[in-house]
């Protein structure tokens, strides 16, 4: 015969209850003081990473695409969609904008947007940038709302960051790193290249997805990964926030890109007078925004609307966000004096 309050011990453990330690089995001790911070930062840490997942999900979009000739990836999930490939695209506007890449749109015959409530509608072009590799879409029902953009120097190196998008047509996918690096440059992604690197997990698919901070808000555009093998090795890039911005703007409202025009030919250059990288004019062309200012042959660039130019690439990144139109001041060097000059750009003509 069973002892009094056996049963019941049995019944509250059927029922998820608890039932006494066994006097042979103590209980765990709790962790050491160093061991429980770790794990309150971890968790701290988690919560974080929830939030900013939270903050941009609605924002993020699923970019379907179907082209001539062209046969189904083995990745896609569903055999019976008609659709060629998946990438990512993200809503920047209340009217229903959508950036993406424009190699994600190349060649396509039909463009069909899955918000994130598993609705799908087709989208519009609106316009392209080969030269930055950004396209501007746009769906006329269930808008989602426009994601928010980080203010464009708060990017660091160091700095979380979580990437969002459809890897291998897996959507809201969520990958967590760092940045590893800002302004890369010359890496044959675009013609127009300044780009974010960070380690955060980013693979086909994720193109058009964004690069967010703990806070949700945008800090670049997922554009291209590094690797050997084709996926993700942990060097991922993405187009920064203020490119962008500038260039989403621009299609939105002329229907195309728009990029400043300065005039100039430009190499890097070893400035010894201050010991620090620079860029220096090797010619400036006759009747051009430079050649109006003042600006000579010679002449070594500091800083542009006071952002520093420490090369030829930070010349040209500058000069192609700046709006034609308007007046900035240009500090430069000339036979060891500085000097500022104030100059207007023009547009950049097409080719």
């Amino acid at each position: 015969m069973p002892l009094p309050g056996t049963a019941l011990a049995s019944t509250l453990a059927l029922l998820g209850g608890s039932a006494a330690t066994p006097a042979s089995e103590p209980s765990a001790a709790p962790p050491p003081p160093a061991v429980q911070a770790a794990i309150s930062a971890a968790d701290q840490l988690a919560i974080a990473f929830e939030h900013g997942s939270s903050i941009i999900r609605p924002s993020v979009v699923r970019v379907g695409v179907a082209r001539p000739g062209h046969a189904r990836p083995s990745n896609l999930l569903d055999a019976d969609d008609p659709l060629q490939g998946y990438a990512t695209g993200l809503v920047i506007s209340d009217e229903g904008h959508i950036v993406t890449n424009a190699h994600v749109i190349k060649g396509a015959t039909l463009v069909v947007i899955e918000t994130d409530d598993g609705r799908r509608h087709r989208a519009r072009l609106i316009g392209r940038d080969t030269p930055t590799d950004l396209a501007v879409l746009q769906i006329d029902a269930a808008r989602p709302p426009a994601a928010r953009f980080a203010d464009p120097d708060s990017a660091r190196v160091g700095q979380w960051v979580l990437a969002v998008g459809s890897p291998f047509g897996l959507d809201q996918t969520v990958t967590a790193g760092i940045i590893s690096a800002t302004g890369r440059t010359r890496l044959g992604i675009s013609e127009y290249e300044h780009l974010i690197q960070t380690d955060a997990a980013i693979n086909p698919g994720n193109s058009g997805g964004p690069l967010v901070d703990l806070h949700g808000r945008v800090i670049g555009l997922n554009v291209a990964i590094r690797s050997l093998t084709g996926n993700g090795s942990g060097v991922g890039f993405a187009i920064p926030g203020e490119t962008v911005q500038r260039i989403t703007d621009s299609i939105i409202n002329t229907g195309r890109a728009t990029r400043g025009w300065l005039g100039v030919l430009s190499n890097d250059h070893y400035d010894e007078s201050t010991n620090a990288d620079a860029c220096i004019l090797t010619r400036v062309v006759p009747d051009s925004p430079a050649h109006q200012a003042g600006l000579r042959m010679g002449d070594i660039i500091e800083t542009i609307d006071e952002r520093p130019i420490l090369d030829s690439e930070d010349l040209r990144h500058v000069v192609a966000l700046l709006q034609p139109g308007r007046t900035y001041p240009i500090r430069l060097r000339r036979s060891g004096i500085n000097r500022t000059f104030n100059v207007t750009m023009q547009q950049r003509p097409r080719r």
